[in-house]
């Protein structure tokens, strides 16, 4: 490995600097999924208490089925977001974790992926 570059396997030739650049931008993306999904869930939490504080507040029933109605379709629009956001930072965490194995190869420890 004088050159560098990786001498076996799927990135072969590929530089050792270019592998570590991407597992960073693969962890970087993963991040910024993971700070929308907790930002999603903040403000979902946020307008369940609201709706509730005011459905509870009131009397009319109507009212109170047309709010539960929305907190059922709110409900299940963040269950998709929530799974589409899980399934993007499973995908960039794996992606990084194939790298880090690509660069150290059978040499890898088990904190090197974590190191990164």
């Amino acid at each position: 490995m004088n050159s560098g570059n990786i001498e076996t396997g799927k990135y072969k030739g590929i530089n050792r600097e270019e592998i570590m650049e991407h597992i960073s931008m693969n962890l970087e993306h993963a991040r910024h999924v993971e700070n929308e999904r907790l930002s999603l869930n903040s403000i979902f939490s946020a307008i369940v208490a609201g709706v509730l504080a005011f459905t509870l507040g009131g009397d009319n029933s109507f009212v109170g089925f047309m709010s539960m109605t929305f907190l059922g379709f709110l409900c299940i629009l963040s269950m998709l977001l929530n799974k589409r956001w899980t399934d993007v930072f499973a995908a960039h965490t794996k992606v990084a974790q194939n790298l880090t194995k690509e660069l150290y190869g059978d040499n890898m420890k088990p904190n090197d992926f974590y190191y990164h």
